[in-house]
């Protein structure tokens, strides 16, 4: 259990960096607050008549309409080059069960394997935002080979 921390810091800070402005060519605002399509849905929810704090926790999530998913934002950062297509897979899956304290079978040696994906895309992400073109030492094979990392952008 002494390397949980990397494989709980590695899936939550993918999402932290990717969505706090994270250089990706993807339209930011889906929805703008004050769209009329989104004020229709607010109402539309505000005249639903069942339990008051479901409709309170989903009118609260409504404001996330304007902003694109970390799944869409990683999707495009696949199209130039940044991330693996193998690297989304597992983010997706690890990320939620470990961010809401769901339980997970620390003694899998799939979720082992799946830390070493984790930690090649958070380098990564964290050379791309440095601008970083080069040699790096990919971290999702255990062979620890030397790869040329050159992103692109569309």
């Amino acid at each position: 259990m002494g390397g949980t921390w990397k494989i709980r810091l590695f899936s939550v800070y993918v999402s932290d960096l990717v969505n706090s402005g994270y250089p990706v060519a993807v339209e930011r605002n889906l929805a703008s607050e004050t769209d009329p399509q989104l004020e229709r849905l607010r109402q539309y929810i505000s005249r639903w008549d069942g339990p008051t704090g479901l409709k309170d926790r989903v009118l609260g999530l409504t404001s996330m309409a304007a902003t694109p998913s970390t799944t869409s934002l990683l999707t495009k950062l696949k199209s130039q080059g940044l991330v693996t297509e193998s690297q989304i897979k597992v983010w997706k899956e690890l990320r939620p069960k470990i961010a809401h304290g769901n339980v997970i079978d620390y003694a899998d040696e799939k979720l082992w394997q799946n830390q070493n994906l984790l930690i090649s895309m958070f380098h990564r992400l964290v050379l791309r935002l440095i601008g970083y073109k080069g040699p790096i030492t990919d971290f999702s094979t255990d062979d620890l080979r030397t790869i040329e990392f050159n992103w692109y952008t569309d």
